[in-house]
């Protein structure tokens, strides 16, 4: 036959005669109480009951394992011990039989051993907590934490889970570290899509919260309580509620090096809502942050009238459109001419940040970190610089304008020539920034040149 030459027949031979458990898949099936340490080691695990770990066991998930669950059931934790650490290339899967039933999630109970259950490179998806009779079933889709303070997720996924309550994950006066993590498309039906936080502390770090939503409040985020929560370059971008598209923040979270962008809030506060239901001074503070509207869009609660206190403008935040790869698609890295790109803070040592970002590129590239959950993975060269990489705006102009450039142009020298090719204004740069107010109307071409290496021209119209 055309096409088909040099068969190697005992290849062919081999092929047939390989014994059938070299292609067989592994399953084991689980329920009931697990009262002493055991391996969960087979390609997929069927969930057929309700199961709970108790105290002194631990259940250790091996890399590649699918955990499916046969029904609307729970794994619980009653002072037990989850050992779920996937690897880079061989993660492990939470899941269900029926997306349209889900599974009741991973839940967490008061906790007396010091031991801490791991999730390292896990997929939860379509877990589901509803009202059941229980009165913490309605709360986290995927996981929910009560009284338990020795959790840590890093490099986990959580997608299309949903609850009334926390749609990944909600906490009950419960502490949790969760690292370079990506919580996406997940709903609650009341409050917080990603994440419910009620008097419990976040370390919530190197992470990304996309394109989820709630009914009521907090798109992405909703805190409560005063325990820490510190936030550490998270983007937290394109999430939906009607009150705090981004956070509802009846707390004092620390937000550095943050992405607040792309949210939108049906009533008031697209990025954060501030309430103070208890009266215990909420006020989140942030710090080399890009928040979309700043300081002035934040919503205050009317009804219990918080006071926003904090010295916002002082702490290096800015307001910039932060040049995504490309948002509409969920990919939110950052591209060559992002503001974002160097100006989070100078020292980074003390954030308890990975060595890599949410992309596996170094987390501090060119001697400063950039803010959000990406690094630009490139150091940003002037003779990388495009023409197009500069934007000058307002354009036309009356007075000011404004020069958006990747690198500095602090002493950068800029020159003003008429349509007929005369120098009209020339000086050195101390922002980016121009007067313009002493033109006369019409058209003028800018020569910017930087460092004394490279030289953009740019067309400006002054009316």
């Amino acid at each position: 036959m055309k096409g088909i030459r040099n068969i190697n027949l005992s290849f062919v031979a081999l092929m047939f005669f390989l014994p059938a458990t070299l292609f067989s898949q592994t399953v084991i099936e689980v329920s009931g109480v697990i009262n002493q340490n055991v391996n969960w080691d087979a390609d997929t695990v069927k969930v057929i009951g309700n199961v709970s770990v108790v105290s002194g066991s631990t259940v250790n998930i091996l890399p590649g394992t699918i955990i499916k669950f046969q029904g609307h059931y729970k794994l619980s934790v009653l002072d037990g011990v989850i050992l779920a650490v996937g690897t880079e290339t061989d993660s492990i899967v939470f899941t269900t039989e029926n997306i349209e039933t889900g599974w009741h999630g991973v839940r967490f109970y008061e906790n007396q051993s010091s031991d801490t259950s791991k999730f390292f490179y896990c997929l939860f998806e379509h877990g589901m907590a509803y009202d059941e009779g229980d009165d913490y079933d309605e709360n986290g889709g995927a996981i929910f934490s009560l009284l338990h303070d020795q959790v840590i997720l890093s490099n986990c996924t959580f997608q299309n889970n949903q609850a009334i309550f926390g749609g990944a994950i909600a906490l009950g006066n419960a502490d949790i570290i969760i690292i370079s993590c990506i919580i996406t498309h997940n709903y609650a039906s009341f409050s917080a899509g990603a994440i419910d936080a009620s008097y419990s502390g976040i370390k919530l770090i190197n992470s990304l919260l996309n394109n989820n939503s709630s009914g009521s409040r907090g798109g992405a985020l909703e805190l409560t309580g005063t325990v820490p929560l510190t936030i550490v370059n998270t983007s937290i971008c394109n999430n939906m509620s009607f009150k705090g598209g981004g956070i509802f923040c009846d707390a004092s979270p620390i937000l550095k090096n943050c992405i607040l962008w792309g949210n939108v809030a049906g009533s008031c506060g697209d990025q954060v809502f501030i309430q103070d239901l208890w009266g215990q001074n909420s006020e989140p503070q942030f710090f080399f942050c890009n928040v979309e509207g700043g300081k002035e869009s934040f919503c205050l609660d009317n009804y219990t009238n918080p006071v926003y206190e904090f010295d916002y403008e002082n702490y290096f935040n800015i307001d910039e459109f932060p040049e995504f790869t490309d948002s509409t698609n969920h990919n939110f890295s950052l591209t060559a001419i992002s503001p974002c790109i160097n100006v989070g803070t100078p020292n980074s040592l003390s954030l308890g940040l990975p060595d890599f970002d949410l992309a596996g590129n170094p987390r501090v590239v060119d001697g400063r970190i950039d803010i959000g959950a990406y690094e630009y993975p490139y150091p940003v060269l002037i003779r990388q610089i495009k023409e197009d990489h500069i934007l000058v705006f307002p354009n036309p102009a009356k007075q000011i304008i404004h020069i958006k450039s990747p690198v500095s142009l602090k002493n950068s020298l800029i020159e003003v020539f008429s349509a007929y090719g005369s120098r009209v204004k020339h000086l050195v740069l101390s922002d980016n920034s121009l007067n313009i107010e002493d033109l006369h109307p019409g058209i003028y071409i800018l020569k910017i040149r930087i460092k004394d290496e490279y030289v953009i021209i740019k067309r400006l119209v002054k009316e």
